[in-house]
């Protein structure tokens, strides 16, 4: 049986996607659960159409499993800076004790970020931005309970 890629960051199963055009084929696989997505692969030879697929599931298979920390409110600025194609963050509230929810970091394209929250809209906060690591912070990676109990709360 063939491994179907799981999503390195929350461990949800993978779907392959293809794009074929008359001058190119391409295809990547994206996480079904919080959008992440593996290299995309190319391909302009025709005589090699065939492979894209296989080569697409071998790229998502050697995706390293990032560290799952804490973000420091650098680094959550400079994830955000990506723009629409970085990937969601899962974010821990304090104040709402098991509130927890993927979010994405920037509105997708033609949303309203009144009507669509991102990380990046809320980094516009001042008031929330100072509370980050106090009530909020966000991970690269849904975290385990024992991952949160161990990472203690700014003061």
């Amino acid at each position: 049986m063939i491994e179907t890629p799981k999503c390195p960051y929350c461990g949800a199963e993978m779907l392959r996607t293809d794009n074929i055009t008359t001058a190119c084929m391409s295809s990547r696989y994206r996480c079904r659960e919080c959008g992440s997505a593996a290299p995309q692969v190319n391909e302009l030879d025709w005589a090699k159409f065939l492979d894209v697929p296989e080569m697409a599931r071998e790229a998502a298979l050697r995706r390293a499993k990032p560290e799952n920390r804490v973000l420091t409110l650098e680094e959550l600025k400079a994830h955000c800076a990506k723009g629409r194609d970085a990937e969601p963050l899962w974010v821990e509230h304090d104040t709402v004790r098991g509130m927890a929810l993927w979010v994405l970091a920037n509105t997708p394209c033609g949303m309203d970020e009144k009507d669509i929250p991102s990380l990046a809209y809320w980094l516009k906060d001042k008031e929330l931005v100072s509370e980050y690591g106090k009530f909020w912070r966000c991970w690269f990676r849904k975290p385990t309970k024992e991952q949160m109990a161990a990472e203690k709360w700014e003061e």
